[in-house]
């Protein structure tokens, strides 16, 4: 059988990832993680099911990591409307399982149905708890353990008063366990507070629900019933025009990245987190991301939502990078964040053509604009005599090249970053075009000149004519490598260079950085490249912005190579294991990374709402010149 991971998600930052054997083969894998504390302090309350099943007069474990003597049941796996199924054959009998989590409750649930004429059949089921013995009071202690005819409940920590409620949909036998279970993963030993045990009939339905602080009895046809209506809606809201079955397939995938969560402005908020297991949530990524993730299926009141959410945390008009998964202040060091949200804005308004958004948000963008031209609080300002961004030397600002251990970075790169001064050179243009069509005449008038002084100052200064492609920083040394935060300024919507310069650009970018993942962040030839990260955390920081494929480059240069006069056909082959790596890994997702050397193993996050939602957008673009 296939090797698959599946994700499910509430909405609420909680998950379950599991695979397709149904065993645990890596730490990230569990049946329950929940926030524990907000806004994103996650913990594993369920590491798996402990399982068997009494057929033909034996108990018979359900695991395949079962003792080789003991019999073992044919294992089947389906996605069945992107819900993990699992079939155990016994002889002519089958015990179906699946798994599945309703929107905005914490809860996971599984359905055991049994079809075949053995009669009397048992089920025992047990939760498999990650804990150590130090958070156990007395085994019997009734301040940590309660009991009900359908399950029980079980305090994980003795410390807090919240409670794993481990029930079924009708009435069950349960036996007190108390003893340790060594893990899937060999090394882990998980508690097993108790078994419950009940008698399955030929077509009898039992679901068990797995649940943080919800006691109220439950039916699991109806629960089940709630999560396809979900992924139903989901579907029906799409716009007519999005695309193909490929583009619509991505959609269910990039909802799970939308959450709400607490943070130290406001207990609700709507964001898009980074990646899953265990990434919270980045402005820039967020931005980037949105237009993919929320405005192609439509998702215009969530993508609002979104940005008021950024808008929210602004601190003199730096709109922030990340947020912790504590309660603690976001971070505002990034260099790029509040110009990705004018482009973000102005995708939103060539989505929906909104315009009371746009007299919202005007205001706030020209703010925007005046901090940069006189100055952050974290060191970058406009140079007068050119009109492009730089950060100083002791400036705390970053780019999104930006992996740095205490305080080395592996990708300094102070002075005017090529990219920063495309996306100036974007969010000018863009204040340009809202001026006119809000009739701000001196708002017009000053981004027209300012927009124009940046632009000739890009085409001049960053230009190597011989090498036919761009200076990735202007500082005290030009950075001599090839990195493709050259196609980001050729790919986004305003372009400022020539078309003879965006061929080049392109032309460059094939031959050193083009893989059918995304592009290098290096050139290979370049000394400092690394294709293969190491084991230990320097490593892995080199080669990160030094040599690792990013999927999401793959949107600026789709644009870029239009502009060169590419054909989308050829585009869509060149990244067709890209489109398909989604039925690798976990389903439906595409990772953060691949290395930058064949066979382009995946790096990072395996699921990553950047990635996603730049391929979603780039397929898009190239689908729709096709139609």
């Amino acid at each position: 059988m296939k090797y698959r991971e599946w994700l499910l998600t509430n909405g609420l930052g909680d998950y379950s990832l599991g695979t397709s054997l149904g065993n645990v083969f890596h730490p990230r894998q569990a049946l329950f993680v929940a926030v524990w504390r907000p806004p994103l302090q996650r913990k594993i309350l369920v590491r798996q099911l402990h399982e068997s099943i009494r057929y033909a007069g034996r108990w018979r474990p359900l695991s395949l990591e079962a003792d080789e003597s003991a019999y073992r049941p044919v294992l089947d796996f389906r996605l069945v409307d992107r819900l993990p199924v699992f079939s155990y054959r016994f002889e002519e009998s089958v015990l179906r399982k699946t798994i599945w989590m309703v929107p905005q409750e914490q809860a996971v649930y599984v359905q055991y149905t049994w079809e075949g004429e053995a009669c009397d059949t048992l089920l025992r089921v047990g939760p498999l708890i990650p804990i150590s013995a130090g958070q156990l009071e007395k085994a019997t202690a009734e301040s940590q353990f309660r009991y009900n005819p359908c399950g029980f409940s079980f305090k994980p920590d003795k410390e807090e008063d919240r409670w794993l409620y481990c029930t079924f949909d009708r009435q069950t036998e349960f036996t007190f366990v108390n003893s340790w279970r060594v893990s899937d993963l060999q090394d882990e030993l998980c508690y097993l507070p108790g078994i419950l045990e009940l008698s399955l009939q030929p077509g009898d339905r039992a679901t068990l629900r797995l649940a943080l602080n919800i006691p109220e009895p439950f039916q699991g046809d109806e629960k089940l019933a709630t999560c396809h209506d979900h992924q139903k809606n989901l579907i029906a809201a799409l716009p007519d025009d999005l695309g193909d079955d490929t583009l619509r397939a991505f959609v269910p995938a990039a909802h799970q990245f939308l959450v709400r969560r607490a943070t130290t402005v406001s207990r609700k908020n709507q964001t898009i987190l980074s990646g899953y297991p265990d990434q919270a949530d980045h402005g820039r990524e967020m931005l980037i991301a949105l237009p993919g993730i929320l405005l192609l299926s439509g998702q215009f009141e969530h993508a609002r939502q979104v940005l008021l959410t950024l808008k929210a945390h602004a601190l003199h008009e730096i709109i922030p990078g990340r947020f912790p998964a504590t309660p603690e202040d976001p971070d505002y060091t990034g260099f790029d964040t509040s110009l990705w949200y004018c482009i973000a804005v102005y995708e939103y308004w060539q989505a929906t053509n909104d315009q009371e958004v746009l007299k919202e948000e005007y205001p706030f963008l020209i703010q925007i604009l005046n901090a940069f031209v006189h100055g952050t609080d974290h060191g970058v300002q406009m140079d007068p005599s050119d009109s492009l961004l730089f950060n100083r030397w002791d400036s705390s600002a970053r780019t999104w090249m930006d992996r740095r251990l205490a305080h080395w970075e592996a990708t300094p790169r102070i002075g005017k970053p090529v990219e920063i001064q495309a996306l100036w050179y974007n969010a000018l243009k863009m204040l340009n075009e809202f001026s006119a069509v809000l009739e701000k005449p001196s708002g017009e008038k000053r981004t027209a000149e300012l927009a124009s002084r940046v632009e000739e100052a890009i085409r001049e200064k960053f230009w190597l004519h011989d090498q036919g492609c761009l200076v990735d920083c202007l500082g005290r040394e030009a950075d001599p490598g090839i990195r493709p935060n050259q196609v980001i300024a050729a790919g986004l919507p305003y372009n400022p260079f020539t078309d003879t310069q965006t061929r080049r650009i392109v032309e460059c970018v094939d031959r050193h950085l083009l893989t059918p993942f995304g592009l290098r962040t290096l050139s290979p030839d370049h000394p400092a490249y690394c294709g293969h990260p190491g084991e230990n955390a320097e490593e892995r920081a080199s080669a990160w912005h030094n040599g690792v494929v990013h999927p999401w480059l793959v949107l600026p240069y789709v644009r870029a190579a239009l502009r060169s006069g590419k054909d989308a056909a050829d585009l869509i082959l060149q990244f067709e294991p890209l489109w398909r790596c989604v039925e690798e890994g976990i389903v439906g997702h595409i990772p953060e990374a691949f290395e930058g050397d064949p066979p382009h193993r995946p790096l990072g996050s395996p699921a990553s709402s950047l990635s996603l939602g730049a391929a979603m957008q780039a397929y898009a673009v190239l689908r729709n010149l096709l139609s």
